[in-house]
């Protein structure tokens, strides 16, 4: 390529030395017949310029005629200088222009903006009433669920017929005789349970005449019902369900005062006790208010300071409120007085007029609130269940501006109220109202952000720089992440294999019991060798303090995962993943440790050495030595791991560390795998509390289509049983009765079809 441009390159510097006329034969002659050598230099020479550059140009001829005077320095200064005032004028008119359409457009848009505040305002009240309706009933329904069972336990029932044949209608000469009576206790004793896992202070059983003929209270056994709480128990007599009562003080309905805590507000929820079909008494438990119903209504507000609360028919409030200082200001409230069953809803703002106080006895329902007054104008004419919104704001019982939306439940007998304060609902318009000065800010702010975000930017690479490279490990991407730690893909910088690298936290790198945790998982998890057990590598501190540690980094799926994709495994296959985790978890339990977590989250299937469906127990971050417990870190008897797996034991004692533990949660594993459901799954803290403790599962033969083999479902139970005593005595006894299962085996050819369909295609 080279040497035919220096041969063009030499015909075309001899060709413009000829004539023109002679200069197209020379070429033809000297390329001999190459055309493509011919073209390119004839280009060349119809392209050359014969002037030289350095010839001066031809002057174009100039008509003295048409010739003007060139204008001197000073116009032309003038001229450049209003040109700059006509330009400024327009930039001006500009700006003025989009100043004004600016202006026009924040108009508009503020009161669009506020129509669709209003709209949006009207539709998250309307929302959340009745998200605060259905949270309640649902409350109220677990409560009368559970009171309906307690009425027809067999127990209960023969004890209350016993106790109304022999105390009814008042026949006692004191209520020691009641109270003494081995039937009476052992009925106290059968309901003990019951009470504090669902937390009730009280439970009463009252006949038809009023008498309470049984209760874990003293002071009210033997005790008759006032008039009006005789109201209330005989409809819940004569009726085929519970019957859930609002809260209301305990003492108004007894004839006597008492002295335990009954001034404390409560609900009660009481169901009758029948004997072949005819009701003979009414059971109800109690419950605190601020425990349940006030919990209900207070997790249902909107925005930051809205609320939602209860009333009666009087307009008395039934519920707990937070802001109460306008309340003692007005003195409607007195200082470190309860509102709940005193404060009448009334608004400060009229009843004020031109007093500093208010008498809160002397005002009727003209007083009261918007919302009140109009739900018992709902309720006096028996109006359906209809939920009303009140977007134009009024006062509201501590004075404050609000909107708010308003039901009365006549199932209940009670109404309900959120509400919330107009200078939050507004907030966006009073924004853009100062549009202008914000659109003039903005370039500030975009200044100030650039800075702060160029050091944000600048201390995050410094962060990184210094934990890139951990030791010999170079972290690569970040993996995942716990409470307390940061898991890291890494690579060894001699080894080339890939590791997990965990990284306590830089805001617990300087609390000593947190780094004590992650030292203490190390050194139990590194005692372990089984292959079947998460392998640590290695452990150090970062320039900054920070602990982490190396373990071997696994590719797979958890077995939550896998029940996620499965739905539910065949038995083989849970055998032989059930046998390896036995395997991992005898080693730890020959070492004296307890995993204390042992949760399908936390047990991995992966790929391993060629080997498909290998288990990995994971997570040994809450071990615990059983033969050398370290005293310090048990000295608080907290709960640790995640409540629907772990053993009954566990609740009820907190620093018991017992193999037959991780025996249970072994059968919550199994259980799992073959039905491709949880044992027990509610949400609800008290009910799954209750469950644990004290509901049989259903036998898992029972769920699963495969006609699942007697030993092994009767294993699976007896693992789930509530007794430590009732479990396998050991992970050996576990593997003997999985070993000896007449069952198909899992083999590696399924296993392997089943990874390359399901994840290595993916």
């Amino acid at each position: 390529m080279e040497s035919n441009h220096i041969r063009v390159k030499e015909i075309f510097l001899k060709a413009i030395e000829l004539p023109e006329e002679d200069r197209i034969p020379f070429i033809q002659k000297e390329c001999g017949g190459d055309q493509d050598l011919q073209t390119e230099v004839s280009t060349l020479i119809e392209n050359h310029n014969e002037r030289s550059l350095f010839e001066a140009p031809i002057q174009k001829k100039i008509d003295p005629k048409k010739h003007k005077k060139e204008p001197s320095e000073f116009e032309i200064t003038l001229k450049k200088i209003q040109k700059r005032k006509n330009k400024k004028f327009r930039y001006n008119l500009i700006l003025i222009a989009i100043i004004i359409s600016l202006i026009s457009v924040g108009i508009w848009t503020q009161q669009k903006m506020k129509d669709s505040i209003i709209e949006l305002n009207e539709h998250s009240l309307d929302h959340n009433i009745k998200a605060t309706i259905k949270s309640l009933e649902e409350w109220i329904r677990d409560k009368e669920n559970l009171i309906t069972t307690v009425s027809k336990d067999s127990t209960v029932i023969a004890a209350t017929e016993y106790l109304t044949s022999k105390y009814g209608m008042g026949k006692f000469g004191n209520k020691d005789s009641i109270w003494n009576d081995p039937v009476h206790r052992r009925l106290i004793e059968k309901l003990k349970p019951i009470i504090l896992v669902v937390e009730s202070p009280s439970f009463s059983i009252v006949d038809a005449s009023g008498y309470r003929i049984a209760s874990n209270i003293y002071e009210v056994v033997g005790m008759q019902m006032s008039p009006n709480g005789m109201k209330e128990i005989l409809p819940s007599i004569q009726l085929d369900g519970p019957k859930f009562t609002r809260p209301y003080m305990h003492r108004i309905n007894m004839v006597e005062p008492v002295k335990d805590d009954s001034e404390v507000p409560v609900t009660w929820v009481d169901c009758s006790i029948k004997v072949n079909e005819n009701a003979i008494a009414t059971i109800g438990f109690s419950f605190y208010a601020s425990n349940g119903f006030n919990d209900v209504l207070s997790s249902h507000k909107i925005g930051i300071n809205g609320h939602t609360y209860a009333f009666d028919e009087k307009g008395i409030l039934l519920s707990e409120i937070q802001d109460v200082d306008e309340l003692i200001k007005y003195e409607i409230l007195k200082k470190g007085e309860d509102p709940v069953l005193k404060l009448k809803l009334i608004n400060p703002m009229n009843a004020l007029k031109d007093s500093k106080t208010i008498d809160r006895n002397i005002y009727n329902k003209s007083e009261l609130i918007l919302p009140v007054k109009e739900a018992l104008a709902d309720k006096e004419a028996d109006s359906e269940f209809i939920i009303h919104t009140v977007t134009e704001p009024y006062y509201t019982f501590n004075g404050d501006e609000v909107i708010g939306a308003y039901v009365w439940l006549p199932k209940y007998n009670i109404g309900l109220v959120t509400e919330l304060p107009t200078k939050e609902t507004l907030k966006p318009v009073h924004y853009l109202n100062l549009i202008l000065i914000i659109l003039i800010g903005l370039l500030i702010g975009f200044v100030v952000f650039s800075f702060i975000s160029s050091y944000q930017v600048a201390r995050l690479n410094k962060e990184i720089g210094e934990t890139s490279r951990l030791g010999q490990y170079t972290l690569i991407k970040h993996i995942g992440e716990g409470g307390m730690g940061e898991v890291y893909l890494a690579k060894h910088a001699f080894l080339s294999r890939p590791n997990a690298v965990k990284l306590l936290k830089s805001e617990f790198s300087h609390k000593r019991d947190v780094v004590k945790r992650f030292e203490r998982e190390v050194q139990l998890a590194s005692q372990l060798k089984n292959p079947h057990t998460i392998q640590i590598h290695d452990f150090g501190y970062t320039e900054g303090d920070r602990f982490y540690y190396a373990m071997e980094f696994l590719e797979g799926i958890t077995l939550a995962d896998l029940i996620r994709i499965e739905g539910s495994l065949s038995l083989s296959r849970t055998v032989v993943l059930l046998k390896q985790i036995c395997y991992s978890l005898q080693e730890t339990h020959d070492h004296g440790l307890v995993h204390r977590d042992i949760k399908p989250m936390n047990i991995m299937i992966c790929k391993l050495g060629g080997i498909y469906d290998f288990v990995k127990v994971l997570d040994f971050g809450l071990v615990k030595d059983i033969e050398g417990e370290d005293l310090e870190m048990t000295q608080e008897a907290f709960i640790q791991g995640t409540p629907v797996y772990m053993a009954p034991e566990r609740f009820l004692r907190p620093q018991l560390s017992s193999p037959k533990s991780d025996i249970y949660s072994i059968g919550m594993v199994a259980y799992y795998l073959v039905t491709g459901r949880k044992v027990f799954d509610h949400i609800d803290r008290n009910s799954l509390l209750n469950e644990i403790l004290n509901t049989t599962p259903k036998n898992v033969g029972e769920l699963t289509n495969e006609n699942l083999p007697k030993d092994f479902s009767d294993l699976v139970m007896s693992c789930l049983a509530k007794d430590m005593e009732d479990r396998p005595e050991n992970i050996s006894a576990i593997l003997n009765v999985l070993n000896k299962l007449d069952v198909s085996a899992w083999t590696q050819t399924e296993a392997k079809n089943w990874w390359e369909n399901h994840i290595e295609k993916k």
